[in-house]
């Protein structure tokens, strides 16, 4: 029962998220960047329709359309957050927050994006544009994520002649802040480091001193050198950021000329990171 609850808590919280964005920040300087709610804020300035009963009429075709086209499963996952966003943009009042058109798109697309990934993150979804990329992946083979661009993209050019092209500009911008607030989103809170290690002269010392650690666990491949085909022993160490440089202070010590490879990992699970850390 508070799985469940939870998980319709953070859907809640997820849409307010988005309406807050659009009705802020984005509407309120004609910022169409894509989805239903771009299509309704591009009626909202041309017919003065109001955005909340456009998402509602947009969501209840999509609606129509996912449970004949692509059957119940994907029409329940949709159907909680199709309703909710309606009401949350009609709930949550259009005014400008703030005043800035640039700072309005940054502060509205991060929001924006940590709401969708919010919403992402339990498997649903506020309806609108993200259903017709689903029903061309199925019916045409088109990959989902370019069946997006391709609706969003459609919805921005017709920006271009509602609201002229500061509007378009901010629009793409939102676009390419959104994509890159939900990639970091998805993965950024659990970023590590990796750090391959290679000796020549202190291999041995190196590895028994990271196993005497005994914080992270280890890995050793054989290499060899490219020009004189030598064999060497590659120690491999992934830790957390704030790891790095006592790692790093510590091998320098026992091998100034200790050949190291460090890289940002992007996601790690397993032992000693997402569960019981190593004894």
């Amino acid at each position: 029962m508070f799985k469940t609850l939870n998980h319709y808590f953070q859907i809640i919280v997820g849409v307010g998220l988005v309406s807050f964005a659009i009705n802020q920040f984005l509407a309120p300087h004609d910022i169409a960047a894509g989805g239903a709610s771009g299509i309704a804020i591009l009626l909202y300035h041309v017919m003065d329709w109001e955005i909340s009963r456009t998402v509602f009429t947009i969501n209840v075709i999509m609606l129509i359309s996912a449970f004949l086209l692509l059957g119940t499963k994907v029409f329940l996952k949709s159907l909680f957050g199709s309703i909710l966003l309606p009401f949350m943009l009609y709930w949550i009042p259009v005014q400008m927050l703030v005043e800035d058109r640039f700072l309005a798109v940054i502060s509205g697309s991060v929001i924006f994006a940590c709401g969708v990934a919010l919403l992402y993150r339990n498997q649903a979804s506020s309806g609108g544009t993200t259903i017709p990329p689903l029903i061309m992946k199925k019916y045409f083979g088109i990959d989902k994520s370019i069946g997006l661009l391709m609706s969003d993209l459609i919805i921005v050019v017709a920006s271009l002649f509602v609201f002229g092209m500061d509007s378009f500009v901010l629009a793409v911008i939102s676009i390419v802040i959104t994509m890159m607030c939900m990639n970091y989103l998805s993965t950024g809170f659990n970023q590590k480091i990796s750090m391959e290690i290679i000796s020549v002269s202190h291999h041995r010392d190196i590895l028994n001193t990271l196993r005497n650690l005994k914080t992270r666990g280890l890995s050793v491949f054989p290499v060899h050198g490219g020009h004189m085909l030598e064999r060497r022993q590659m120690i491999l160490i992934v830790m957390k950021r704030s790891e790095y440089l006592d790692y790093y202070d510590l091998i320098h010590s026992i091998d100034p000329k200790a050949f190291m490879i460090v890289q940002n990992v992007k996601d790690v699970h397993g032992n000693g990171f997402t569960y019981t850390s190593i004894v």
